[in-house]
């Protein structure tokens, strides 16, 4: 079996490690969310996994300026949410509006988010993500 130690230990095999913005997240993960992987998460109802996804990607984005594609399967993902998200971490006291509006834009313009609701549509999704992984960065993406 493989143990949560087996992948820390791994972890330096890892390009980039990026930060999800949540401390004890990235410790579990053994540094943060690996690069030219695909991340799920799962778990019960309510249990908080659209906001650490919005919250996550907010970071990524952000802090990471990286381009995010949100694969969406229950039709959670609110972009006003993640506006507002955005907004309460581009609270720099010395930034002007207008910089924050233009980092707010930019953040926006980094998400694509597909609608995927049956594992057909969501297998077209991940082979079409393989093959742009593979012929943008001569190496295949990781499921």
């Amino acid at each position: 079996s493989y143990k949560l130690t087996d992948m820390c230990e791994h972890s330096d095999n890892f390009k980039f490690l990026l930060k999800t913005g949540c401390s004890s997240i990235d410790s579990l993960l053994c540094g943060g969310l690996r690069t030219e992987e695909i991340t799920e998460v799962t778990g019960q109802s309510s249990a908080g996994k659209t906001q650490f996804c919005l919250s996550a990607t907010a970071n990524l984005v952000l802090e990471n300026r990286v381009k995010v594609l949100y694969i969406d399967s229950t039709n959670s993902f609110n972009p006003f949410r993640f506006a507002e998200i955005c907004n309460s971490r581009l609270t720099n006291g010395d930034a002007t509006e207008a910089m924050k509006n233009a980092r707010l834009e930019a953040a926006m313009a980094s998400v694509s988010v597909e609608k995927v609701y049956d594992l057909e549509a969501l297998s077209k999704t991940l082979t079409s993500v393989c093959r742009y992984s593979t012929k943008s960065f001569d190496k295949p993406l990781r499921l």
